[in-house]
């Protein structure tokens, strides 16, 4: 069916689609994979994802990469979807997982102008629409539009490895939930809501904290520091700055894909990483956060690190298979900060 996507600034794009009316933010994301990822991620939650690859769903969806319980994005837009997948852990299709969980898609449009009005004029919301529906009245429905609030609740649960020398408390942030079983397999770990109390998380070596859509907790972070070794990633990482006295804003358009190039401060050493994250740090000036990386498309702050508190925080993905060197050497810091002292500091 005949579909339109009207953007915030009366911006129209025409294509073929399927399902309901949906407003929400619109952003772009340049991965070529990891789309089931995408749509699963709270920190995408209540997005409209523009994929800039060209053609989405090759693959299919499987049963093991979703990263929460349901689905977080209201629509998904690519140039083409591939209806009938190939691949042997394949269960359904990416359109068959589109029409039973309610995520409005369109393909067969220009994304590349969309990315591009994204680009020049920030991410900004936009509506899904039948392509009866006038520019002026899209506008309405956008204007009287309320986000809902993601409900980031959890129960805490462990994941046990008899076999790890330290053991770690993992604050969820609205993460995803697959980066605590990647942990797990280097750690025994136990993985708590964001609104834990400080005083339960002080029995661990470290602790580890990571999110999420929204910068939430800075009171809980604000009590721990400097009693415990912390690793933050994604936007715990601005909480982390937050809590002590830093700023954070958010970006005209987010660094969102797989093939962001950060650069190291201490060793110079360049990787290609993950990101999905959409505020930057814009002061560090009464911190004691040194600067650890930068992205190297923008000049941005990627990674902070403080040697006295035992703080190390990446804006990024901490991904170990797409590029398990810097995934490796991330836990070596956190290691060394747990092991000089970091029991003794409680």
């Amino acid at each position: 069916m005949k579909l339109k996507l009207v953007l915030e600034n009366g911006k129209e794009f025409t294509g073929e689609g399927y399902g309901e009316e949906k407003i929400g933010r619109v952003t772009f994301n340049t991965s070529m994979v990891g789309y089931q990822q995408i749509m699963y991620d709270k920190a995408n939650f209540d997005d409209i994802v523009v994929m800039t690859y060209t053609l989405i769903g090759n693959y299919g969806i499987n049963d093991c990469d979703y990263e929460s319980d349901k689905v977080q994005i209201k629509g998904m837009i690519a140039k083409e979807f591939n209806f009938k997948p190939s691949n042997f852990r394949s269960t359904k299709s990416l359109t068959d997982l589109f029409m039973e969980e309610k995520v409005t898609f369109m393909y067969d449009l220009d994304t590349r102008m969309i990315t591009k009005e994204i680009r020049n004029n920030g991410e900004m919301l936009g509506i899904i629409t039948p392509i009866s529906t006038s520019v002026e009245a899209a506008l309405e429905k956008i204007k009287n539009y309320k986000k809902p609030e993601i409900d980031l609740s959890i129960e805490k649960y462990e994941l046990k490895n008899k076999d790890a020398k330290r053991s770690i408390a993992c604050v969820d942030l609205g993460a995803r939930k697959s980066i605590f079983e990647v942990l797990s397999k280097y750690y025994d770990v136990t993985v708590y809501p964001y609104d834990v109390k400080a005083k339960e998380l002080l029995k661990y070596d470290g602790i580890f904290m990571a999110g999420g859509p929204e910068i939430i907790s800075v009171d809980l972070v604000k009590e721990l520091i400097g009693k415990k070794p912390i690793f933050t990633t994604g936007i715990a990482t601005n909480v982390l700055v937050e809590a002590l006295g830093g700023s954070n804003e958010l970006m005209k358009f987010g660094h969102r894909g797989g093939n962001h190039t950060i650069k190291y401060s201490d060793t110079h050493k360049n990787y290609v990483i993950s990101q999905n994250h959409f505020y930057k740090i814009s002061d560090l000036t009464n911190t004691n956060l040194e600067i650890l990386s930068k992205n190297l498309l923008d000049d941005e702050i990627e990674g902070v690190i403080d040697y006295k508190n035992a703080l190390l925080g990446i804006l990024y993905n901490l991904d170990n298979e797409a590029n398990p060197e810097d995934f490796n050497l991330l836990l070596e810091r956190f290691n060394d900060f747990i092991d000089l002292g970091g029991k003794n500091n409680a």
